[in-house]
């Protein structure tokens, strides 16, 4: 349960700061979703490492890891990224944000990072506006918390499926109001603090 709350986190961390890094005002755009989903995983994974009992890792099985960082795996990111802004493009033109945001969802599906660095790019370079690339990166983002559902319902621990549906849907659902409520936060921030 916890490793896949923190799992969530660190897609979260990482997909803001792709976003922060490759297209700053977009992330401004998005934010508070950002910021909800994260509180929301990180709170969750915190409190059941606080409630859990402490276990001995000598029982732990070995498992055999491949370095993330292989020219194998930079090609496939690279090639999904490129499939995806190209895509993204093709979608913008025909059918505008609705067209990006599909391909950020399906994008989502396979690579979080790759459609959140491809949404940031254009809006870097003046393809999509910053707010299509902020909700796009958290379309993505939600994809790719979604996408664990069918690992999770294919356990046989039926209150660990329980649970983990439950934290899903909750991050998911924090992240959808997050969105909803951007623009909202950000006028009423303007009226708080207007930016000259």
């Amino acid at each position: 349960f916890r490793g896949m709350l923190l799992a969530v986190t660190a897609m979260i961390v990482r997909n803001a700061i792709l976003l922060a890094i490759l297209a700053p005002h977009a992330l401004g755009t998005a934010a508070l979703a950002f910021a909800l989903m994260l509180l929301v995983s990180g709170g969750l994974a915190l409190i059941h490492w606080r409630r859990a009992p402490l276990v001995d890792g000598a029982d732990a099985p070995s498992l055999r890891l491949k370095s993330p960082f292989s020219l194998q795996a930079a090609i496939k990111f690279g090639l999904v990224l490129l499939l995806i802004q190209v895509a993204s493009i093709i979608a913008q033109q025909w059918a505008g944000p609705t067209g990006v945001f599909a391909i950020s969802f399906f994008g989502g599906l396979f690579s979080s990072a790759s459609a959140v660095a491809s949404a940031a790019n254009l809006s870097a370079r003046g393809t999509i506006p910053e707010a299509v690339a902020g909700t796009s990166a958290v379309i993505a983002s939600l994809t790719s918390v979604a996408i664990n559902l069918p690992l999770v319902l294919s356990g046989q621990n039926k209150r660990l499926t329980q649970r983990l549906i439950l934290a899903t849907a909750a991050v998911a659902a924090v992240g959808v109001v997050g969105l909803l409520a951007q623009p909202t936060v950000l006028q009423m921030l303007k009226t708080v603090a207007p930016i000259s």
